[in-house]
């Protein structure tokens, strides 16, 4: 990205507290969303707003955001067009959606942020697809979302939203579970720690019964995530009634346990599998929904061996 030196500031940097807006976001994870609304990064973000303790709201150089520079005329249209794509998607416009990134592309070229727009139209489409029952029409839009996010890929190889967004689509909506393992260890030797496709990457592992490697891998994480000092592993989680149920980290282990219980679950240890979802369980985040009903599936099994 170029950035050209900020002609009020001349490059000081005033109030790099609140970046020069007299205020700081702040990121919230969002858990649950419709699901013709999926978005495909995984975790999705509410932005807050708190005012800059430093500045008091004043907001030193807002040209250049107390940055020291500005950006380039081309990212601040590209950030504009994201936004009007968000409220067509949000009102489900899909057809001005659509038309806008045509537009756009033809105007700019096919940039990464243009397509990854795209592909997530073409997904959401999809889902709303199989809403309605029509699985061939899904299947199509899920198939030109995959060209859209590899070509993301032949542009920009380290666009780690894309490779996410592959996993997704091949071992949700898809269920072409050695397609989403190969596109999450491609990923993965890039983003080691990218904990989004690590969870679906041994979500996949687990459907082709590689339990053993899934054991392997969730033990490792759930240590790594137990000391590692990321931020973002710190934001609380809420859910769509703006309920506060935790953390990122607290929700990485929770989804790691889940898959641990998957893997004993499916080498037949029920006992053994209860007691990761009851771990699992005991995370706020986890505490509901799905644990239950696969430790309900667990006791079903226990009884029955």
């Amino acid at each position: 990205m170029d950035h050209n030196m900020c002609p009020v500031c001349k490059g000081s940097k005033k109030c790099p507290n609140c970046n020069g807006k007299g205020y700081k976001m702040e990121k919230v994870s969002i858990l649950a969303t419709a699901p013709w609304k999926l978005k495909l990064t995984g975790r999705s973000y509410e932005i807050k707003r708190k005012t800059c303790y430093t500045c008091q709201g004043d907001g030193l150089c807002p040209e250049c955001h107390g940055t020291g520079f500005i950006e380039d005329s081309k990212s601040e249209m590209m950030a504009h067009i994201h936004e009007k794509f968000e409220e067509y998607v949000d009102s489900e416009a899909y057809n001005k959606a659509k038309q806008l990134l045509d537009e756009a592309i033809n105007q700019n070229g096919k940039h990464p942020s243009l397509l990854y727009d795209l592909g997530q139209l073409l997904s959401i489409k999809g889902n709303k697809s199989l809403l309605a029952g029509k699985k061939e029409e899904a299947n199509k839009l899920w198939n030109q979302a995959i060209q859209v996010f590899e070509e993301i890929l032949s542009i920009e190889p380290s666009y780690k939203e894309a490779y996410l967004n592959l996993c997704v689509i091949y071992h949700l909506f898809l269920q072409e579970y050695s397609k989403a393992i190969e596109v999450a260890e491609k990923c993965l030797k890039l983003f080691p720690n990218y904990y989004n496709l690590i969870g679906l990457y041994c979500m996949s592992l687990n459907k082709i019964n590689e339990y053993d490697k899934v054991l392997n891998i969730c033990e490792e994480k759930i240590k790594g995530i137990e000391v590692d000092n990321d931020p973002e592993l710190e934001c609380e989680v809420v859910n769509e009634d703006g309920e506060i149920i935790g953390t990122v980290r607290e929700q990485e282990k929770g989804g790691y346990l889940v898959c641990m219980g998957d893997a004993f679950l499916g080498k037949g240890e029920f006992v053994k599998a209860k007691e990761f979802y009851e771990r699992a369980k005991e995370i706020p985040s986890w505490s509901s929904g799905i644990v239950i009903d696969k430790l309900k599936q667990c006791g079903e099994k226990i009884i029955n061996h």
